[in-house]
């Protein structure tokens, strides 16, 4: 991404005037595409006191004409969205960019039909945008989840920008290069905030996040930007065939730190942030500052103007105790890495907003290592992890408030006789606490703290249980073993004509169960009586969880969600009976390499959830957690990136009720 933005302004208070700015950016058609900045040091990373640009590796841009054609090793070509990457000038403000498909292009340009030929240019490339044979609208995205890496720093802003650029140029003879100098000159379709925030209370705190509400106004989401007139259009996206269709509309864009930042008494630090375009003066924005201490809100009522950049002072004064609750939207439980990280948990509120690491932002420390599972029952969330303490965690097996994540209590493995030997999941009902473990499932009585194995379930698979009719519903190949509070036995086994792979509580109260027959079977059992209710043959369609830990689907009413395993997501219609293939997510999302623990479907909306990590090694630190919406015209309505390390599962609170 980008790493700085080249933006010469006035400082204001916000929401004061500044002034805008353009980049400098040169096309030479017949040689390729050179970059340049207008000033800075080559040594920053991120926004100085000159807004310069530094240019990344991995950073690419788009060109594309009306009339002006592309000379190929076959034909000519019409000049749409042809992507140029970094060639050379990493960290600096001047680069040489290079045509990205050079076995296609030369990277020279011929004059096309008679005439003025119009020239476009935009930033960041975007994949897609090159549906229709001459260009006039590209598709935008602008976060309404922000993340700066530290203090001051502004690195994270290159990957929120778009900005764009057309000329017109005199046409010359059809079929000839173009041997003129394309002078381009960049300009920001969104709005740089930058925020100083000051501790003035009497005793330190860290920062945490700055979140702006627009009030109902929308400040982020999808986008189009007509080339031709410059014109943004919010909560609007293209689909493949050029047409501009419905996107994903976000009136909160929040700002999280990484890691909190410590501001002494009296010190201050600087955040940034970026929206689009917008006007607050007849209602006013709402600004919140999130700390350890608590929270302070401001306001802003100004006209806030695309390309500029605009400062306010937020000073602490007076924090009250922060108003929140977990139980609504989607949670994120995340292994971690065993070696050196515990684990971790993640809230998506209903808004679409996205706060890392919420238990340790209420307590302070740190989740067990390798998180594995939660269950939320009766106003607590309880939550299982393999290795307890290692890397500084709590504990094995953690109990808290589900609706402001504040710690109940804490066990380590030690505390449990006989011990666990690497739990991985649990359930919760009545009074009890029944976990999996390599031997098998025991009950935990939550008020004596006792726990007893229960006998006969060695062999239950590494999976979910499900709670349905206060019972306890657990899978071991085949059998399905039906487990109840208070009780150290197995009251019911039903047996299946296959392994099962995976056990939701339906939204009627009813029992889920996929099995792996050939065909593959989804069928929905009454936990009363352990009668079928209803079974579906799947045809050809396999609905396998692989080696993952979580049922092999999800539903929402009678349509069920699952992967087999991959990225491909596929929709079975239980009162129907039939099935369709919906798409393979890496077709979006490019990292998305490997299915992580997934998929879950939001029970309010119907809104499906995808864990992926581009792989092992240190591509895990490259995930995602994708939202979608299967009945709007683009499906892809979020993602999530950087905080998904090793994803152990998507939960609902709204899923346990």
């Amino acid at each position: 991404m980008k790493k700085g933005m080249l933006l010469f302004v006035f400082f204001a208070c916000l929401f004061g005037a500044c002034q805008e700015d353009e980049h400098g950016i040169s096309v030479q058609p017949n040689e390729g595409l050179k970059v340049t900045g207008k000033s800075g040091e080559s040594t920053r990373t991120s926004i100085g006191d000159d807004y310069s640009i530094l240019w990344n590796s991995s950073d690419a841009i788009a060109l594309f004409s009306d009339k002006a054609l592309a000379e190929t090793n076959d034909a000519d070509r019409n000049v749409t969205n042809i992507k140029y990457t970094l060639a050379s000038g990493e960290n600096n403000v001047s680069a040489t960019f290079t045509v990205a498909d050079n076995v296609t292009y030369t990277g020279k340009y011929k004059w096309g039909a008679s005439g003025v030929h119009r020239f476009y240019a935009y930033y960041p490339y975007r994949e897609g945008a090159d549906a229709t044979a001459v260009l006039t609208r590209v598709p935008a995205t602008l976060s309404n989840n922000q993340v700066q890496e530290a203090a001051n720093s502004s690195a994270h802003i290159g990957a929120t920008d778009f900005m764009y650029a057309s000329l017109s140029l005199d046409g010359g003879t059809v079929g000839t290069y173009i041997d003129q100098t394309l002078d381009f000159s960049f300009r920001h379709a969104f709005v740089l905030l930058e925020f100083t925030v000051t501790n003035s209370t009497a005793a330190p705190i860290a920062l945490e996040t700055v979140k702006l509400d627009g009030n109902g106004q929308t400040i982020a989401g999808d986008y189009t930007f007509d080339i031709i007139t410059s014109t943004l259009t919010a909560g609007k996206t293209i689909d493949a065939s050029g047409n501009m269709i419905d996107g994903v509309k976000r009136t909160v864009v929040q700002l999280s730190m990484k890691e909190p930042v410590t501001l002494a008494v009296g010190a201050s630090t600087t955040v940034y942030m970026m929206i689009a375009p917008t006007n607050f003066t007849a209602s006013p924005a709402t600004i919140t500052v999130g700390t350890t201490g608590g929270v302070q809100t401001f306001s802003g009522n100004a006209d806030l103007l695309a390309g500029k950049r605009y400062t306010k002072t937020l000073d602490l004064t007076t924090l009250t105790p922060a108003v929140v609750d977990y139980t609504k939207g989607a949670l994120v439980l995340m292994e971690g890495n065993m070696s050196n990280e515990t684990g971790t948990l993640c809230h998506i509120s209903p808004d679409g907003v996205m706060t890392p690491d919420i238990y340790y932002r209420a307590n302070g420390e740190h989740m067990g290592n390798v998180a594995q599972d939660l269950f939320i029952n009766d106003g607590k969330i309880y939550i299982i992890t393999q290795n307890g303490s290692r890397n500084d965690g709590v504990g094995m097996f953690v109990v808290a408030d589900a609706k402001t994540m504040e710690k109940v209590v804490a066990y380590e493995a030690d505390e449990f006789t006989p011990a666990l030997s690497w739990p991985t999941h649990i359930a919760v009902t009545g009074g009890y606490a029944f976990i999996r473990d390599n031997n098998g499932v025991y009950s935990f009585n939550l008020a004596t703290k006792t726990i007893q194995f229960i006998e006969g379930t060695k062999g239950v698979i590494k999976n979910r249980m499900a709670v349905a009719g206060n019972k306890v519903f657990a899978a071991a190949g085949k059998s399905l073993h039906v487990l109840e509070p208070g009780r150290t036995d197995i009251v019911h086994t039903l047996t299946m004509d296959a392994n099962i792979s995976g056990l939701r509580k339906s939204a009627d109260g009813k029992l889920w169960v996929s099995v792996v027959s050939n065909p593959a079977v989804m069928m929905k059992i009454d936990p009363a009586d352990y009668s079928i209710l209803k079974s579906n043959e799947l045809g050809s369609y396999k609905i396998g969880a692989g080696w993952g830990a979580v049922p092999a689907f999800a539903a929402f009413g009678d349509n069920v969600y699952f992967t087999n395993g991959s990225t491909t997501i596929y929709r079975h219609d239980f009162t129907s009976g039939t099935t369709e293939q919906l798409l393979n997510i890496t077709g979006k999302i490019a990292d998305a390499a490997m299915n992580y623990n997934s998929l879950g479907v939001d029970p309010e909306t119907g809104e499906v959830y995808m864990a992926t990590i581009k792989g092992y090694g240190q591509d895990y630190k490259i995930n995602h957690v994708s939202v979608w919406n299967f009945n709007a015209a683009e499906p892809l309505k979020a993602t999530y990136a950087g905080y998904f390390r090793f994803p152990a599962g998507v939960y609902f609170p709204a899923e346990f009720k």
